[in-house]
C-alpha cells in the first residue's frame, strides 16, 4: 500500500460514521489506494522469487490494455481513489508506461508511485517519468554493496543503475523545490545479505533517500506459489539477532529514516518470523475496505498477499465498482473480522493502520 498509513487513518477517522456503517455491513469504503500490476515480465532473476517460473508463459496472458487502463483509472477517480501504485513484474518493461503515468497523474489527479528494480531507468527515461507526474519511486535494493545486490538480483549492473537514479532524482529535487520525488528503498532480508546491511549508513550519506523498509523473504509458503522453495535462503535466528543490532545502529545513525524491526523481540517471535510476519497481528483487517490489487490480466484481488483463489472479479468484463460492491468482496470482508485466511497469518505490512483502526473502530465506536 503506497499511501502513507497515517494519511489513510486520518481520512477514515474524519469520516468515521460512514466508515463504521460500511464496516458493519462488510461493504467497501472508498478504494483509496490501488496497486496496478502492469505485467509479469521481469528482466531480473532474483534468487528468492518464483514469479518467473510461475508465469513462464507470460506472453500468453491476456494483459489489460492501455485503453482498458484509462477506462479503469477514470472509474477509480469517480470512486474516490487517491493513489495508484504501478508494479509488476517489472513495470518499466511496459512500452506504454509513460502515457499511463501521465494519464493517472495529469488527467485523473492521482498520487502515482512505481515499484521497480531500476535497471531501465536511464537519465532520459527518468526525465520522462518525472515530467509525466510521478510522485514516488520504490527501488528494490537488496544490499548497499554492489556485488551482493547484483548477485541476489541476477542482474549485473543493477546496483549502479539504482545509485545513478537516486542521485539524479536528488539533483532534480534540489534544483526544483516544487517537484519533490520521494525515494523509497525496499530490501528483502536473506541469509546472504544480512552482514552487508550495516553499510546502509555509508550508502545513505552518499545517496540519501526517504525511507528504508526491510522485508523478510517469503520462502516456501503454503499460500503463495510465487515464492522460491529454497530453504538455504532463509536467515537463521542468529542472523536475525545480528540484523536487529544493525537496525538499532541504523536508527541511531540515521534518525530521519526510523527503520522498523519486522521480527519481534522474543526468541519465539524471531523463530516464527524467519520467512514472513505473523506475530502480534490485529484481530480484524480493514485493508479490503480501502485497497485492491489489480493483476495484469484484469483480475482483482483484495491485497498483495492474496493468491489466485481470492479473485473477486475481472475488470475486463465487469466494472471495478461492481466488483468492489459485489457479493464475493462482501463475503471476503466479512471473514476479515476473524483473519482466518492463510495469507493473513503472514502479514505485517498494514500493522500501523490496522492497530489504530482496531483501537478506534472495534474498541471504541462500535461498542
Amino acid at each position: 500500500m503506497a499511501i502513507n498509513n497515517y494519511v489513510l487513518l486520518k481520512k477514515v477517522l474524519r469520516d468515521k460514521n460512514y466508515f463504521i456503517e460500511r464496516y458493519e455491513n462488510s461493504n467497501g469504503y472508498y478504494p483509496l489506494d490501488i496497486e496496478l500490476r502492469l505485467n509479469w515480465e521481469c528482466n531480473a532473476k532474483c534468487v528468492m522469487c518464483g514469479v518467473a517460473d510461475y508465469f513462464s508463459k507470460d506472453e500468453k496472458i491476456n494483459k489489460i490494455t492501455d485503453q482498458e487502463i484509462r477506462r479503469l483509472l477514470l472509474e477509480l477517480k469517480e470512486m474516490g481513489c487517491a493513489n495508484i501504485t504501478l508494479s509488476g513484474g517489472e513495470p518499466t518493461l511496459r512500452k506504454d508506461l509513460i502515457p499511463i503515468i501521465t494519464f493517472a497523474s495529469q488527467t485523473c489527479g492521482f498520487n502515482v508511485s512505481i515499484n521497480t528494480n531500476g535497471f531501465l531507468l536511464s537519465e532520459s527515461f527518468l526525465k520522462q517519468i518525472i515530467l509525466a507526474g510521478i510522485n514516488s519511486i520504490t527501488f528494490s535494493l537488496d544490499s548497499p554493496l554492489e556485488e551482493v545486490h547484483d548477485h541476489i538480483r541476477g542482474l549485473k549492473g543493477s546496483y549502479r543503475k539504482i545509485v545513478d537514479a537516486i542521485d539524479f532524482i536528488n539533483n532534480v529535487s534540489k534544483m526544483n523545490s516544487r517537484r519533490n520525488i520521494f525515494v523509497y528503498v525496499n530490501c528483502v532480508i536473506l541469509k546472504s545479505n544480512v552482514p552487508s546491511l550495516v553499510n546502509f549508513i555509508e550508502f545513505y550519506e552518499k545517496h540519501p533517500f526517504d525511507h528504508l523498509n526491510f522485508s523478510p523473504a517469503s520462502i516456501n509458503t503454503s499460500w503463495d506459489n510465487w515464492t522460491a522453495n529454497k530453504e538455504e535462503l532463509r536467515p537463521s535466528v542468529d542472523d536475525v539477532k545480528y540484523l536487529k543490532n544493525i537496525i538499532k545502529t541504523l536508527n541511531e545513525e540515521i534518525e530521519e529514516l526510523q527503520i522498523e524491526d519486522p521480527f519481534g523481540d522474543t526468541e519465539e517471535e524471531i523463530t516464527n518470523n524467519l520467512h514472513v510476519i505473523f506475530s502480534n497481528r490485529p484481530t480484524t483487517c480493514f485493508v479490503p475496505m480501502l485497497h485492491s490489487v489489480i493483476q495484469c490480466n484484469g483480475d482483482v484481488i483484495p491485497c498483495c498477499y492474496s493468491p489466485d483463489t481470492f479473485v473477486m472479479g475481472n475488470v475486463k468484463d465487469t466494472s471495478f465498482e461492481e466488483i468492489w460492491n459485489g457479493d464475493s468482496y462482501k463475503q471476503f470482508r466479512s471473514q476479515c473480522h476473524q483473519l482466518k485466511f492463510p495469507m493473513c497469518a503472514s502479514c505485517k505490512q498494514y500493522e500501523l493502520l490496522n492497530t489504530n483502526l482496531n483501537k478506534n473502530i472495534i474498541g471504541g465506536f462500535c461498542k
